[in-house]
């Protein structure tokens, strides 16, 4: 067995796209407003995971979005849309679908508290709520085709790995010239089924995503290691 098939995968977090510059210390002002929008977002995932009725579900999440400055007609308005579309945890479901989940839960309540800003925003410069809602629902069809779309890729993991019978599975993109930087630096890596790349899994990179997973190749590095300073020199 390869050192590469035994390292734990925990010792490979997910890198963000462009991190913070360790050379900036970050003001008072915006280390606050920062521990504050972590504490919302901890908030939020909290009442999701929960898995508690819609109307309970609803009340908890205007509790919290009202704590930071958000009107009970906007957070209403955002509770229900949002947490009318979210899926309970899959119990029955391959660890690449729970995994996808769990993940599913921190983009779903930064959707949450975006969307109740942005509202919030437009009702203050005297926008009605509706005409705003309007936009806004566009936004978050985009959010649940997003969402359906690394489902639809976690399932596929889900299914190689056990046809395979291994965590360790390959990536293989189809290379032409629609293909992204990040799915071609993908091809030809390997990733684990339970801890998602960083970019996702196969399928799921972007809307119109044709890679997917395969076997693992022969020692072949991880996903990670190779597309992180791609995604770090796109976003620069």
């Amino acid at each position: 067995m390869t050192a590469q098939s035994t390292r734990s995968p925990s010792s490979h977090p997910v890198r963000t796209t462009k991190p913070y510059p360790t050379t900036l210390a970050p003001t008072a002002a915006t280390a606050g407003a920062a521990t504050a929008t972590a504490g919302t977002l901890t908030s939020i995932t909290t009442i999701l995971a929960a898995g508690a009725p819609l109307a309970a579900t609803a009340s908890a999440l205007v509790t919290v979005l009202g704590a930071v400055g958000i009107s009970v007609a906007v957070a209403q308005s955002v509770a229900y849309l949002a947490a009318a579309g979210f899926v309970a945890f899959p119990t029955r479901a391959g660890v690449a679908l729970k995994s996808i989940w769990t993940i599913e839960l921190r983009f779903r309540a930064a959707y949450i508290l975006r969307a109740a800003q942005r509202l919030q925003a437009g009702v203050n410069q005297g926008t009605a709520l509706a005409e705003l809602l309007r936009t806004e629902l566009r936004y978050f069809k985009l959010h649940l085709k997003a969402q359906i779309n690394r489902r639809r890729a976690a399932i596929e993991v889900d299914r190689i790995k056990n046809q395979t019978s291994s965590d360790l599975l390959g990536w293989k993109a189809v290379l032409d010239g629609r293909t992204t930087p990040e799915c071609r630096a993908a091809n030809g890596k390997n990733f684990y089924a339970q801890y998602p790349p960083a970019i996702g899994y196969p399928g799921s990179v972007h809307v119109a995503c044709r890679c997917r997973p395969v076997k693992a190749f022969v020692g072949a590095p991880l996903v990670d290691r190779i597309t992180s300073p791609v995604r770090v020199l796109q976003a620069a």
